[in-house]
């Protein structure tokens, strides 16, 4: 009897932990924050100094492939004794924890520790120096942790607040499990085409789907594809000039 107690008591514990456990993380606040923002958690004389100038060049590096200059991240200064519960609900924070008496230094990635979905990346270094070592040898994978959550948002929003309809119509022409956000509507169906939009005012998102038949003497070089490509759209995607496509 006793030993059918202390099973039960020890069930009843693990019970009450995994409960709390996720009690824990549902009542976490949603995040704050612009998508593309990131907290840097860094002393003034810092933020200011070479090791400050590292992390802008990092995080403020020119966004590839757009027409004209923009960051990948827009950066958001606190002081480490200014870093108070508003900050902490933030989407992407960046902490700085520079103190003699570090014992191990290296980055500590970290989710959801005050808000959900978050990121956090915690660089911990004796000196400023350290520091900006640690950020130069970790700079790629720095860049990945925050684009990978940011990728990762937009995903969760796209399943959550989806055009249903869209995802099936077109998972039954092509396959796959396609997401597709609110706005986005059909422009123009055939068998082995579709045009979907989401045009605005000021902006217009498009998506083009198509497929084309291959066989094993298939040259699936760039040059190849792109002049496929260029062949189904000049068919598919009229231009408003006459003789003109996309």
């Amino acid at each position: 009897m006793k030993n059918a107690f202390t099973t039960i008591s020890a069930l009843l514990v693990a019970l009450a932990f995994s409960v709390s456990c996720n009690t824990t993380s549902a009542l976490l606040p949603n995040i704050s924050g612009k998508a593309g923002e990131v907290v840097v958690v860094m002393d003034k004389n810092e933020w200011e100094g070479v090791l400050g100038e590292t992390v802008r060049e990092l995080l403020e590096q020119d966004c590839p492939y757009l027409a004209s200059r923009e960051p990948m991240y827009s950066l958001v200064n606190v002081s480490v004794g200014g870093f108070m519960d508003m900050f902490k609900i933030h989407r992407n924070i960046l902490i700085f924890n520079i103190n003699p008496a570090v014992e191990k230094e290296g980055l500590i990635y970290q989710d959801n520790a005050w808000a959900q979905p978050q990121r956090i990346i915690q660089v911990n270094a004796r000196d400023s120096d350290s520091a900006m070592a640690l950020v130069l040898e970790n700079d790629a994978r720095i860049m990945e942790a925050f684009e990978q959550a940011e990728r990762d948002r937009i995903i969760q929003n796209s399943k959550q607040y989806e055009e249903g309809a869209l995802a099936e119509a077109v998972k039954e022409r092509f396959g796959g499990s396609p997401h597709f956000p609110v706005g986005y509507k059909f422009k123009k169906v055939t068998d082995d085409f579709v045009w979907i939009a989401d045009v605005r005012q000021y902006t217009q998102q498009h998506i083009l789907i198509y497929r084309f038949p291959a066989d094993e003497k298939e040259n699936f070089t760039q040059e190849n594809l792109v002049a496929r490509r260029n062949a189904i759209l000049q068919t598919e995607v009229p231009g408003q000039r006459e003789d003109s496509w996309m």
